[in-house]
């Protein structure tokens, strides 16, 4: 069933490559940075959404031919692939959940301090991630913030500071 996964990623990448594509490219040619971030995360969550719904997909289909032909050996990998897929999702959700929450804290900690750009660089990333949510049905790849930090680097950096 990796036609069914192949075809998911390529329908996500396509999609990305348009939608996002055409808005990273406005972004150039404005020279509007945030524009540009935007349409890379577009990009990369379009194609995360591709990969995730081919994964779950080829696994539900797997786990179906395998009961109908009794493949024990099929129905095992298509459990696999579901797991898989739900682990991804939720590993990506609460990634996501922890820039949200770093970037609330950005605009309040920048409101206390009276840090404008602070508060501005949370804004920035809190806007970007619910527009690309919004476009990728709530699929978002937080790549990275203004300091140019991954979303997991940025969780290491904070499991460093609790030790």
């Amino acid at each position: 069933m990796d036609n069914i996964k192949k075809a998911a990623i390529a329908a996500g990448a396509v999609a990305g490559g348009i939608i996002g594509g055409t808005v990273s490219l406005a972004g150039k040619m404005t020279k509007t940075e945030v524009v540009e971030e935007l349409g890379d995360g577009i990009t990369d969550s379009a194609i995360m959404t591709g990969e995730l719904v081919g994964e779950a997909l080829s696994g539900a289909a797997d786990l179906v031919a395998g009961g109908l032909r009794k493949d024990h050996d099929m129905i095992s990998e298509g459990g696999k692939e579901l797991k898989h897929a739900a682990k991804t999702t939720l590993t990506n959700a609460l990634n996501n959940i922890k820039v949200i929450g770093r970037s609330g804290a950005g605009i309040v900690g920048g409101m206390v301090r009276g840090d404008k750009q602070e508060v501005a660089r949370g804004l920035k990333n809190l806007g970007k991630m619910a527009a690309i949510g919004l476009v990728t049905v709530g699929v978002v790849k937080a790549s990275q913030d203004d300091r140019g930090k991954t979303a997991k680097r940025e969780m290491q950096d904070a499991e460093n500071e609790k030790e």
